[in-house]
């Protein structure tokens, strides 16, 4: 079933024009998201929004009684003319920003600020965006360009337009997860308050041989038993593309570990952290009464 807008606005289908302005204009102040912080309130604005919409336009109204919120959308094959934007024919399609358009119609200039009395000196707003990055972009750096949407607001007719626009964001070798990157005034536009900001966050993206742990990389080598006693050899890549020869022939126990310096992230000063080698050593399900003998011999 179809949104029931009468209910919304909690009037009926007798009640005139004047007292569907009167029901929205309470409703409206009631639900606003800018004074009703509340979950719900941004939906409940823009339904009641909508009912008002439709309802305060008698083309809509009359189509609406007709058929009912689904009719309405599909709009009328039998109508093809056009009242106030709206054609019958493409059908009514109501968006979020032109619940806030109504809402500056209905109570004139200056809208919600003037409306609710909000001062002109409040802190800008922070509209946060993630900005996933793999390790490999923090280290060597590099330059992205993120494309951001926001809503500017006339000051004079205080109709609410959406533009796009291109922001270009420098990594920087070494950076972490949870960095932050800030445009100050770059995000939306309302009239009465200071632009909002636009804040980025950087996302580590797992990578699949090392796990970052500040400045420092851990990679992780399986040896075999034999391995883990008598040395191992293994060429791997780091981080920066280049090939590591480890050569080790020291006893390795399952919780060793072994540190290649300057072979980890960049550090913020300069120098990089370290390379940390952590094992997973592979035991044989069985030995033979021969093997058991040789290493009772060996003394462990």
């Amino acid at each position: 079933m179809g949104k029931d807008y009468y209910k919304i606005l909690g009037i009926n289908k007798t009640n005139n024009q004047s007292e569907i302005k009167k029901a929205y204009r309470k409703l409206a102040l009631q639900f606003h998201p800018d004074k009703n912080k509340s979950d719900s309130a941004e939906s409940r604005f823009k339904d009641i929004s909508e009912a008002y919409a439709v309802l305060s336009d008698e083309s809509k109204k009359k189509l609406y009684d007709k058929y009912g919120e689904e009719g309405l959308k599909m709009g009328d094959s039998d109508n093809s003319n056009t009242f106030s934007g709206f054609n019958v024919n493409q059908g009514f399609r109501f968006e979020s920003m032109d619940a806030h358009n109504i809402f500056s119609q209905v109570f004139g200039d200056g809208g919600i600020h003037r409306t609710f009395n909000i001062r002109t000196t409040a802190t800008a707003r922070d509209t946060v965006h993630k900005i996933h990055c793999s390790l490999e972009d923090l280290y060597t750096g590099k330059s992205k360009k993120m494309k951001i949407t926001k809503r500017i607001q006339d000051s004079k007719t205080n109709y609410i337009t959406t533009v796009s626009k291109i922001l270009t964001i420098d990594i920087k070798p070494g950076w972490k997860e949870g960095t932050k990157i800030r445009f100050n005034g770059e995000g939306d536009e309302f009239n009465g308050r200071p632009a909002d900001n636009i804040v980025f966050i950087i996302v580590e993206n797992p990578h699949e041989r090392f796990i970052r742990d500040g400045d420092d990389l851990k990679y992780n080598i399986s040896l075999s038993f034999t391995e883990s006693f008598c040395g191992y050899s293994r060429t791997i890549e780091g981080i920066d593309g280049k090939s590591l020869n480890i050569n080790m022939d020291t006893l390795v126990l399952p919780k060793h570990i072994h540190a290649l310096s300057n072979n980890g992230m960049p550090k913020r000063y300069g120098g990089r952290g370290d390379l940390v080698l952590t094992y997973n050593i592979k035991y044989p399900s069985k030995i033979s009464d021969r093997q058991k003998e040789l290493i009772k011999e060996c003394g462990f």
